[in-house]
């Protein structure tokens, strides 16, 4: 019989330095989005994330691991949750 395969939940929230946030408002307005990061409608926000990607890796960062999810923490997207805990909510609910 195979065991269930084990579930590594990370309980430390990453913490991006403020170059993160930088580049994010940077993409932004060259965007031609004069929102806050907060505000931006789920695709602009994408096309954000993009350039950031970019950015950082011009700059020779290593992208962290759930870099994503804490960027948008940091700067106070309400789409900020963690997909793999909206699935599990949404999982429990459906039982």
């Amino acid at each position: 019989m195979s065991e269930a395969p084990v579930v590594v939940v990370p309980t430390e929230t990453l913490s991006l330095s403020s170059e993160w946030r930088d580049a994010a408002e940077q993409a932004a307005r060259n965007l031609g989005q004069g929102k806050p990061l907060a505000e931006l409608s789920p695709e602009h926000w994408q096309l954000v994330l993009a350039s950031v990607t970019d950015r950082m890796r011009l700059r020779g960062a290593s992208l962290p691991r759930g870099w994503r999810l804490a960027l948008a923490r940091q700067v106070g997207r309400q789409d900020a949750e963690d997909p793999a805990e909206a699935r599990v909510l949404g999982l429990s609910q459906t039982l």
